[in-house]
C-alpha cells in the first residue's frame, strides 16, 4: 500500500522536525 508508505515517511519528518527543535 502506497499509503502506509506515505505515512511512514510522514512520520519519519515529523521525529526529525520534534528533534531538532529539542536540539535548537
Amino acid at each position: 500500500m502506497a499509503d502506509s508508505h506515505y505515512f511512514r515517511y510522514l512520520g519519519v519528518q515529523l521525529g526529525f522536525i520534534k528533534h531538532w527543535r529539542f536540539v535548537l
